[in-house]
């Protein structure tokens, strides 16, 4: 709009200029004598001012008096037309106007035309004005009028005040900014820096602008800089690079975004770049590598610890517990084969806490890996049961197992055993003496479902929610006082999660517990 209006003031003045030249045509109209306006300059002037956006007045050159006013300027001043016309600029515009008025004069008596803008101000009026002195010559050359073309451009100038106050404002947002701003050129020049870029550098932005990328950095980086001006010239397009800073025996690390700034002809003429100063994340990543180094060896001790747990233990655990087993059966004395008896006791439960742990080590640091077969239900629940007769024989526990033949399992043998030995192994211990254990399978879905029943202490039902959640003890006294970890059932939890499984328990307390785990036949 504000660029259609002053397209149109600069065609009306060529308009007008034309107009002035017409005049001076002495065959088409009575021309301008001393300063006279003619009825037919009046007549001419009239029109014209009736259809431009503005006002038109004609002054003589001699004395400065009006012979010609618009309606818009009798309107500014409130006066009439005849209350103008034939008086002096001064009375009419004020001493100050009149002085600045003059000092165009001048130029426009030497035949050259004068534009200028100018805030008039006058009980609580106040308007921006476009003015232009157009000379008006006699037949000798002689200037003896003067033509004043008059635009309000109000609108205008507010708006390119409200630009100025932006564009002052946007100077100071990137000039206060906490990241670095900087511009270069083509060659790779800096055009600009901010405070915060400079400071950075250990230089003045004044001594920045003129200089190359790479005669603001360390020697080590020359190269690289140089490499970022080929990327952003020949890429054109927003790249991003981690840029490297020295300042003194400071060394700080950048990530800056660098976006070209294409002109009107569509070329690139130069580059902005903003950094972000990445030096403490950086740190913090050296420190989180080192960190995980660190646990990476510390794991691998472990490990070794383990492996040798695993091996220097296992055998004498097995060790005393059939050596133990072999003097209860043959010891007469009752007193000496219940000392026998818990030392049995204690390995075994020593030896089953040993072979969770390394059960759940090699599960924690990836070196379980599941290897499916397919195998019978009831051999390996044979398998388990025959680990603990002792135990059912001595706590007079009867075990009743109803599991088909052509139950199968496609699953990992190891883990499966593993999983039914803590199951069977828990019965055992917290059923007491006369108690029963029965244990059933069935297929189910594409999957075999077995059941591990008892008539044991059973389970409290805040505790059951907890039971497989190994940062949660519920552990709790056996028949027999003794006190487990609760590792095995946790254990047998991700062994099922393994196989995609599900493992779940119902219990009441004096009335026994019911544990049940599906595997599914099929698998990925």
């Amino acid at each position: 709009m504000n660029n259609y209006k002053e397209a149109e003031l600069q065609g009306r003045i060529k308009e007008l200029e034309q107009e002035v030249k017409l005049l001076q045509e002495e065959k088409r109209l009575n021309r301008y004598k001393n300063g006279h306006f003619t009825p037919e300059l009046k007549l001419l002037f009239q029109t014209i001012a009736a259809h431009i956006n503005g006002t038109i007045t004609f002054i003589n050159a001699s004395t400065y008096r009006y012979e010609f006013v618009g309606d818009l300027h009798c309107q500014y001043y409130g006066l009439e037309a005849d209350q103008i016309i034939g008086k002096e600029m001064r009375s009419i515009i004020g001493e100050a106007d009149f002085h600045t008025a003059k000092s165009y004069f001048k130029r426009v008596k030497k035949g050259q035309s004068v534009t200028f803008e100018q805030n008039l101000k006058k009980d609580g009026f106040n308007r921006w004005y476009s003015i232009t002195y157009i000379p008006h010559q006699n037949n000798s050359g002689e200037v003896v009028a003067i033509i004043a073309i008059i635009f309000d451009i109000t609108d205008k100038k507010a708006i390119e005040i409200d630009l100025l106050d932006q564009k002052e404002q946007f100077r100071l947002l990137i000039e206060e900014s906490s990241d670095p701003i900087f511009v270069f050129d083509t060659e790779g020049t800096y055009r600009y820096s901010n405070k915060v870029f400079a400071l950075s550098t250990g230089l003045h932005q004044d001594e920045i602008v003129g200089k190359k990328l790479w005669e603001v950095c360390d020697a080590n980086e020359i190269e690289n800089r140089k490499l970022v001006l080929k990327r952003c010239t020949e890429e054109e397009k927003t790249i991003v690079e981690e840029i490297r800073v020295f300042n003194g025996n400071t060394k700080m690390v950048f990530i800056s975004t660098i976006n070209p700034v294409i002109n009107q002809y569509g070329k690139i003429e130069s580059f902005i770049g903003i950094a972000k100063n990445i030096s403490e994340r950086k740190k913090i990543e050296l420190e989180l590598k080192q960190s995980e180094e660190t646990l990476r060896q510390l794991n691998k001790t472990k490990d070794q610890l383990f492996s040798i747990i695993g091996h220097d233990l296992k055998n004498p655990f097995q060790a005393i517990i059939r050596l133990s087993e072999v003097l209860t059966n043959n010891l007469k004395d009752p007193e000496n084969r219940n000392v026998v008896d818990t030392i049995h006791k204690a390995g075994e439960t020593a030896h089953r806490l040993l072979e969770n742990l390394l059960e759940w080590s090699r599960l924690q640091t990836g070196d379980l890996l599941a290897s499916y077969e397919r195998f019978s239900a009831v051999d390996l629940i044979n398998l388990v049961l025959n680990l603990y007769e002792s135990n059912i024989k001595s706590k007079n526990i009867s075990v009743k197992s109803d599991i088909a033949d052509n139950v199968y399992l496609n699953a990992d043998r190891r883990m499966c055993q593993t999983i039914f030995r803590n199951l069977i192994s828990n019965a055992i211990k917290f059923t007491p003496k006369g108690g029963i254990i029965d244990i059933e399978a069935q297929l189910i879905d594409k999957g075999v479902q077995i059941t591990i029943r008892d008539t044991g202490v059973g389970i409290e039902p805040d505790h059951i929610g907890k039971l497989f959640n190994i940062n949660d003890k519920t552990v709790k006294n056996d028949t027999e006082n003794n006190r487990g970890t609760g590792l095995g059932l946790v254990l047998c939890k991700e062994f099922v999660d393994r196989h995609n499984g599900k493992i779940w328990v119902n219990s009441e307390v004096n009335r026994g517990s019911v544990f049940s785990v599906y595997i599914p036949t099929e698998f990925n």
